[in-house]
Protein backbone atom coordinates (compact mmCIF):
# COMPACT_ATOMS: atom_id res chain seq x y z
CA UNK A 1 0.00 0.00 0.00
CA UNK A 2 2.65 2.37 0.54
CA UNK A 3 4.41 1.35 -2.35
CA UNK A 4 1.62 2.45 -4.47
CA UNK A 5 0.77 5.98 -2.16
CA UNK A 6 4.57 6.78 -3.13
CA UNK A 7 4.61 5.98 -6.43
CA UNK A 8 1.09 8.15 -6.92
CA UNK A 9 3.60 10.93 -4.91
CA UNK A 10 6.26 11.08 -7.16
CA UNK A 11 3.87 10.52 -10.72
CA UNK A 12 2.17 13.84 -9.38
CA UNK A 13 5.27 15.68 -8.23
CA UNK A 14 4.16 15.74 -5.02
CA UNK A 15 7.62 14.85 -3.11
CA UNK A 16 9.59 18.13 -2.20
CA UNK A 17 13.34 17.63 -1.56
CA UNK A 18 14.88 18.31 1.80
CA UNK A 19 16.59 21.39 2.29
CA UNK A 20 20.41 20.78 3.88
CA UNK A 21 20.39 20.72 7.72
CA UNK A 22 21.85 24.65 8.80
CA UNK A 23 25.65 24.24 10.23
CA UNK A 24 26.08 23.99 13.74
CA UNK A 25 28.69 23.94 15.94
CA UNK A 26 30.93 20.81 16.96
CA UNK A 27 28.57 17.68 17.81
CA UNK A 28 29.61 15.89 21.03
CA UNK A 29 31.77 12.92 21.09
CA UNK A 30 29.20 9.54 20.62
CA UNK A 31 26.49 11.36 18.56
CA UNK A 32 25.56 11.36 14.89
CA UNK A 33 26.27 13.18 11.94
CA UNK A 34 25.24 12.42 8.06
CA UNK A 35 25.69 13.40 5.19
CA UNK A 36 23.31 11.77 2.45
CA UNK A 37 22.92 7.96 3.22
CA UNK A 38 26.00 8.02 5.34
CA UNK A 39 25.97 8.19 9.01
CA UNK A 40 29.25 8.20 11.09
CA UNK A 41 29.68 8.69 15.07
CA UNK A 42 31.77 10.97 16.36
CA UNK A 43 34.45 10.09 17.83
CA UNK A 44 36.39 12.17 21.19
CA UNK A 45 38.58 14.17 20.20
CA UNK A 46 37.78 15.45 16.83
CA UNK A 47 39.79 18.59 15.95
CA UNK A 48 37.77 22.00 15.16
CA UNK A 49 39.28 21.60 11.42
CA UNK A 50 38.44 18.49 10.90
CA UNK A 51 34.23 19.09 11.77
CA UNK A 52 34.92 22.16 9.70
CA UNK A 53 36.19 20.54 6.51
CA UNK A 54 33.00 17.80 6.91
CA UNK A 55 30.79 20.74 7.07
CA UNK A 56 32.17 21.58 3.80
CA UNK A 57 31.44 18.34 2.34
CA UNK A 58 27.76 19.07 3.58
CA UNK A 59 27.98 16.33 7.09
CA UNK A 60 25.63 17.76 9.60
CA UNK A 61 24.69 16.70 13.30
CA UNK A 62 21.53 13.96 12.84
CA UNK A 63 18.66 16.03 14.31
CA UNK A 64 16.49 13.39 15.39
CA UNK A 65 17.64 10.42 17.69
CA UNK A 66 14.99 7.48 16.09
CA UNK A 67 15.27 9.03 11.97
CA UNK A 68 13.08 6.27 9.86
CA UNK A 69 15.47 7.07 7.19
CA UNK A 70 18.49 4.01 6.41
CA UNK A 71 22.01 5.06 6.48
CA UNK A 72 25.23 3.29 5.64
CA UNK A 73 26.94 3.48 8.74
CA UNK A 74 30.68 4.09 8.41
CA UNK A 75 32.53 1.89 10.97
CA UNK A 76 34.29 3.45 13.90
CA UNK A 77 37.13 2.19 13.12
CA UNK A 78 37.25 4.58 9.84
CA UNK A 79 35.88 7.46 12.20
CA UNK A 80 39.26 7.02 14.87
CA UNK A 81 41.58 6.89 11.52
CA UNK A 82 40.34 9.51 9.88
CA UNK A 83 40.08 11.51 13.27
CA UNK A 84 44.13 10.83 13.51
CA UNK A 85 44.79 11.10 10.21
CA UNK A 86 46.89 14.58 8.97
CA UNK A 87 44.47 16.80 7.01
CA UNK A 88 46.16 15.89 3.82
CA UNK A 89 44.91 12.45 4.01
CA UNK A 90 41.29 13.10 5.00
CA UNK A 91 39.93 13.11 1.76
CA UNK A 92 41.50 9.26 0.88
CA UNK A 93 40.21 8.06 4.28
CA UNK A 94 36.75 9.06 4.33
CA UNK A 95 36.59 7.34 0.67
CA UNK A 96 37.49 4.27 2.60
CA UNK A 97 35.43 4.50 5.09
CA UNK A 98 32.30 5.30 2.43
CA UNK A 99 33.41 2.16 0.49
CA UNK A 100 33.11 0.38 3.48
CA UNK A 101 30.16 1.59 4.45
CA UNK A 102 28.67 0.87 1.15
CA UNK A 103 30.27 -2.76 1.48
CA UNK A 104 32.44 -1.64 -2.06
CA UNK A 105 35.43 -2.62 -0.93
CA UNK A 106 37.91 -4.03 1.60
CA UNK A 107 40.00 -2.88 4.36
CA UNK A 108 41.71 0.66 3.28
CA UNK A 109 45.63 0.62 1.83
CA UNK A 110 45.74 3.68 4.00
CA UNK A 111 49.13 3.21 6.74
CA UNK A 112 50.21 5.98 7.92
CA UNK A 113 54.04 5.77 9.89
CA UNK A 114 52.89 7.87 12.90
CA UNK A 115 49.10 7.17 13.18
CA UNK A 116 46.76 4.16 12.46
CA UNK A 117 45.80 0.87 13.19
CA UNK A 118 49.45 0.01 13.85
CA UNK A 119 50.33 3.07 16.10
CA UNK A 120 52.08 2.17 19.52
CA UNK A 121 49.05 3.46 21.74
CA UNK A 122 47.38 0.95 20.06
CA UNK A 123 48.79 -2.21 21.14
CA UNK A 124 46.78 -3.22 23.40
CA UNK A 125 43.88 -4.18 20.49
CA UNK A 126 43.76 -7.84 19.89
CA UNK A 127 44.60 -8.99 16.10
CA UNK A 128 40.59 -9.56 15.74
CA UNK A 129 39.97 -5.97 16.22
CA UNK A 130 42.90 -4.59 14.66
CA UNK A 131 42.77 -3.47 11.02
CA UNK A 132 45.61 -5.86 9.49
Amino acid sequence: MNNAIAAIRNALGIRKHRRRLPRGPQPAPGSKIISGDLRMDVVDGMSPQLWAWLLNLGWRKAMYKYDRRRYADIPVEWAVELNRAPAEQWDKMLASGTAAARGQGPLPAFRSQDVGWNAPDLEFLSDSERMV
